[in-house]
């Protein structure tokens, strides 16, 4: 290398060192700018470098959703019933032998509508916040006592989500149906989900005595519709 080919590529490793940080997107996120996010980023990019990119390109992430892989970063908008998407997951370099945090999977960009993956649609109704009805702050929490009915459950636990999802309770109540591993509760239809099927001396009509961890669970119909559910899983049969 000549010594002036070696001064231009000192001065260009300097010039991106000092950088500017790119100003992250104030503006409306588009379905029309995601799908145009396709390979802007790939697995093992490292990962500040990548999020400052995404950002500077998409604004903050509509969402950020743990996983067992590390975070995923997402980014979705709705136009009309078409609901677009795009993650990128987060991971450690240690694995792979290097420094600092990297891209992990990245999933490419899509649109889905109601004809389209029901369980893809779902997932981008969620990150948008549309899957179910808007949270409602003057919704009744969940017992102190950790003690509650199917009807108080199914009433609020949706409408007041971020006040159930992931806590403890124990019902008591009549036992309406028994399906694989799920159990049915009540008049309500509280469903119980069992870490294995169901104990074959259940008996339906009699009172049953439950354990388990409030879950609200995204639903998608075959037309298409996503909603929200409450549910106890894992749940346990503890009388």
């Amino acid at each position: 290398m000549t010594r002036f080919a070696l001064v231009v590529v000192v001065l260009a490793t300097a010039c991106s060192k000092s950088r500017a940080p790119r100003e992250p997107f104030k503006g409306k996120l588009t379905p029309k700018l995601i799908l145009e996010a396709k390979n802007l980023v790939e697995p093992l990019d490292p990962w500040d470098e990548a999020f400052e990119l995404l950002q500077h390109k998409l604004g903050k992430p509509t969402r950020i959703k743990p996983r067992a892989s590390g975070e995923h970063y997402q980014w979705a908008a709705i136009e009309g019933d078409a609901c677009t998407y795009f993650e990128v997951g987060k991971e450690s370099g240690e694995k792979y032998k290097k420094e600092g945090p990297l891209v992990g999977a990245v999933q490419s960009p899509a649109t889905f509508d109601k004809n389209g993956a029901l369980f893809n649609r779902a997932e981008c109704m969620e990150i948008v916040g549309k899957a179910g009805p808007p949270e409602d702050p003057n919704a009744v929490p969940p017992p102190e006592n950790g003690i509650a009915t199917p009807e108080l459950v199914m009433e609020n636990a949706v409408k007041g989500r971020s006040k159930w999802a992931g806590k403890k309770l124990t019902v008591s109540t009549i036992l309406k149906g028994t399906g694989g591993m799920a159990l049915t509760l009540g008049d309500a239809g509280l469903v119980c989900i069992l870490p294995q099927n169901a104990p074959a001396d259940l008996q339906l009509g009699k009172e049953i005595m439950v354990e388990g961890t409030v879950k609200i669970a995204t639903v998608v119909s075959m037309g298409g519709d996503v909603s929200m559910r409450a549910q106890l899983e894992p749940c346990a049969v503890v009388k």
